[in-house]
């Protein structure tokens, strides 16, 4: 059985569920089956580096990065209570019960923009889905959110080495995003749902890998 207390629900655990509601069901309650392989882990230091080098384009930017979720909360409602423009790195918001913290986000004469950046050299479907919970929660919480981007590494055939850091491309997907951003109350539903019960019996199969390697095969291999 589930245990009783509360789950907070967060943008990664909703991506889990659209995975497989088993996966979101592990990373809340059984976290300890986690088996995170070598490609696993270069894949989030990759990501690492990759978010790195997009906050160094805007020296200017403030990273809101306090101990814990409910400093970050409180620290990104302090800034975003001042006039006038600003950037911040990983600000945080909630809504109906959902945690968020977007890696760009811009306040230019009064327009917000978010930017979430990826290490992927295309745009994917689940990148979409990912900027949709982050954009219903961010709008959801009160910020006037009015354009919202992927921002992809690109490595160009002049740069003078291969250790340069990338350059980034910016791309628009505020269209696709207010498309999808009415079924997020849905998937958000469904979440809690898994998470009140048991655990989902879903066996392994390519979904497994797709569009993540799910760290718990092992688990559902051997169960």
């Amino acid at each position: 059985m589930s245990p009783a207390r509360p789950v907070r629900l967060s943008k990664s655990r909703v991506i889990a569920w659209r995975q497989c509601p088993r996966r979101l069901w592990l990373e809340a309650y059984r976290p300890d089956l986690r088996v995170v392989t070598e490609a696993m882990q270069r894949g989030f230091d990759h990501g690492h580096d990759i978010g790195a080098a997009a906050r160094a384009l805007y020296p200017g930017g403030v990273l809101v990065d306090p101990p814990t979720l409910g400093e970050a909360l409180r620290q990104t409602t302090m800034l975003l209570a001042y006039r006038g423009d600003l950037t911040l790195f990983e600000a945080t918001f909630r809504h109906a019960g959902v945690l968020v913290r977007a890696d760009l986000l811009f306040r230019t004469d009064g327009s917000c923009r978010m930017v979430e950046v990826k290490g992927a050299s295309a745009v994917k479907p689940y990148h979409v889905e990912d900027a949709a919970v982050q954009a219903w929660v961010v709008r959801g919480a009160g910020v006037p959110l009015e354009r919202v981007g992927l921002m992809l590494p690109v490595w160009r055939p002049d740069a003078a080495g291969v250790d340069d850091p990338p350059q980034f491309d910016e791309i628009d997907v505020t269209a696709q995003v207010d498309e999808l951003i009415g079924q997020v109350p849905g998937w958000v539903g469904a979440c809690g749902a898994v998470l009140a019960g048991d655990e989902p019996d879903r066996a392994v199969s390519p979904a497994c890998a797709a569009p993540f390697s799910c760290p718990f095969v092992a688990h559902c291999s051997s169960a």
